[in-house]
């Protein structure tokens, strides 16, 4: 086992992810059958969701890490979301474990430092700077968009997250980037380990980034699952959903890639994807058809990016300090496994 970790560690951390995630899922529709041989009606897993978020937070609470787990103590089903989102963490934690052992597992813990030495210290602050410039700035967007369409009352009532006052929106802003159910507990399998471990195998950043941001997206795929197999999906809006939602993953991998070799560290990435979600689960455009201005944001970033660096996405500068910090490899280097 340990050599075949060893030899293929993405292919088996992606493997385990996309198996517990699909166990999660499976669990899902086991309970869904049952309970409607019980109650005679079909289990809707999202709306009984939103029904205890909006017990939880009186209107005003939104999906995340200390609101799912009110609503899971409540109804145990909704612990799934934790292994599905948690998924690609264990599965890195696994592998490290299984291949590297307290070297690995160091390797990639110390990945959630907020850089990876002196050296990354000064890109590190102004990166931080940038992505929360930017994605506080998508949710003011969000707002102006909410109060062009729907009047000030609304724009009001949509800054006032948590049941603060719209004032205070700074205050839920920036602990929403930590607490976000896909941010939190999926980057440091995402960004932690694929994203590094990827890049020593593809020497070109850019099909690097584009070939994680496709796995991303297809490792989401099996929480459609069931919908399509109680016929409930709409497949001439879920196709271009998919399609939008995939340029929006993809678009993001891009930017983390470079927010990640500017840092030598994982959590400019978990700020980027809890942000991004804050902004349209917490303040929101959702009611707003076919409007997807963080998709365009990411899009324009990433272009940007890859013209920019000229599809390098900050790799040399990476690899420089990398081989200062004494690191020829993302993975400890170790005797040959034994078995």
């Amino acid at each position: 086992m340990r050599r075949v970790v060893r030899a293929h560690p993405v292919l088996c951390y992606y493997l385990l992810a996309l198996a517990i995630c699909s166990s999660v899922v499976a669990v899902q529709v086991v309970y869904g059958a049952a309970w409607q041989q019980r109650t005679g009606q079909p289990f809707q897993y999202n709306e009984g969701l939103w029904k205890l978020l909006l017990q939880f937070g009186g209107g005003k609470m939104y999906a995340n890490l200390v609101s799912i787990a009110w609503s899971a103590a409540h109804m145990p089903i909704y612990f799934g979301v934790f292994f599905f989102g948690g998924a690609p963490t264990i599965s890195a934690v696994t592998i490290n474990a299984i291949g590297w052992g307290r070297p690995g597992l160091a390797r990639l813990f110390g990945r959630l430092k907020p850089w990876a030495s002196p050296d990354f210290r000064r890109d590190a602050l102004v990166v931080y700077a940038v992505v929360a410039a930017l994605m506080f700035g998508m949710t003011l967007l969000h707002l102006a968009i909410v109060y062009a369409y729907q009047g000030p009352a609304e724009m009001l009532s949509a800054a006032s997250v948590w049941g603060l006052p719209a004032w205070l929106l700074p205050l839920p802003f920036l602990v929403g980037g930590l607490i976000d159910e896909g941010g939190t507990p999926e980057e440091l399998g995402w960004r932690g380990f694929a994203l590094p471990v990827m890049m020593d195998k593809i020497r070109t950043p850019i099909v690097a980034a584009l070939f994680l941001g496709f796995l991303w997206w297809l490792w989401h795929f099996p929480r459609e699952i069931p919908d399509i197999m109680a016929g409930a999906t709409k497949w001439a809006e879920f196709v271009p959903d998919q399609l939008i939602f995939m340029g929006l993953v993809i678009a993001m991998t891009i930017t983390m890639t470079y927010a990640f070799h500017r840092t030598g560290s994982v959590l400019p990435s978990i700020l980027i994807h809890g942000w991004g979600n804050f902004a349209t689960k917490a303040v929101g455009v959702y009611t707003l058809t076919h409007f997807d201005d963080r998709t365009w944001m990411f899009a324009i970033v990433a272009v940007g990016l890859v013209v920019f660096t000229r599809t390098r996405l900050g790799r040399d500068l990476y690899l420089q300090r990398r081989a200062r910090m004494g690191r020829t490899s993302e993975l400890p280097l170790l005797p040959p496994a034994s078995a």
